[in-house]
C-alpha cells in the first residue's frame, strides 16, 4: 500500500474517531437538556397537585370519588344485613335504658325514703339532714374498720 494513501486512511479514521466523539458528547448534552425540561415539567406539575389538594383540604371539598358497581341482589341483601344489625343494635339499646330507668327509679324511690325517714326524725333542713347522715357514714366506717382489725 502506497504509504499517502495509508497516511489519508489513517487521518480519516482518526477524524471519524474525533467526529464519533463530539456527536456522542452532544447526545449526552441533549439527554441531559431534554432531562432537565422533564424534571422541571415534573416539579411544576406537583406544585400544582399540591397546591389543589392543600386548597381541597382548606376549603373542606373533597372530589367525589366513583362508587363501585355492585350488583343490585347483593346490595339488597347488604341493606337487609346491615337493617338487621342497626334493629339488634337498637334492642339492645332499649333494654339498657330500660335497666338504666329503673336503676334512677330505685335511687329516687330510696332518696325520697330517706328523706321522709330523716324529717320523720325530726330533721328538716338540708344541713341538719346532711350532718346526720355523715355521722351515720362515720360510725358505719368505724364499726367495718373495728370488724376487720
Amino acid at each position: 500500500m502506497n504509504p499517502i494513501t495509508r497516511m489519508s486512511i489513517l487521518l480519516t479514521m482518526a477524524n471519524q474517531k474525533l467526529k464519533d466523539k463530539k456527536k456522542k458528547a452532544r447526545e449526552r448534552a441533549n439527554k441531559t437538556q431534554v432531562q432537565k425540561r422533564r424534571d422541571s415539567k415534573h416539579r411544576e406539575d406537583k406544585k400544582k397537585k399540591e397546591w389543589e389538594e392543600q386548597m381541597q383540604r382548606e376549603s373542606g371539598t373533597t372530589p367525589e370519588k366513583l362508587k363501585p358497581f355492585v350488583r343490585p341482589e347483593k346490595l339488597k341483601k347488604r341493606e337487609e344485613q346491615r337493617d338487621a344489625e342497626i334493629k339488634l343494635q337498637l334492642e339492645k339499646n332499649v333494654e339498657i335504658l330500660q335497666a338504666l330507668e329503673e336503676e334512677y327509679i330505685k335511687e329516687q324511690q330510696h332518696k325520697n325514703d330517706l328523706g321522709a325517714e330523716l324529717e320523720s326524725e325530726g330533721y328538716h333542713t338540708i344541713e341538719e339532714k346532711l350532718g346526720i347522715l355523715n355521722k351515720r357514714a362515720q360510725e358505719e366506717l368505724e364499726i367495718s374498720d373495728e370488724s376487720l382489725a
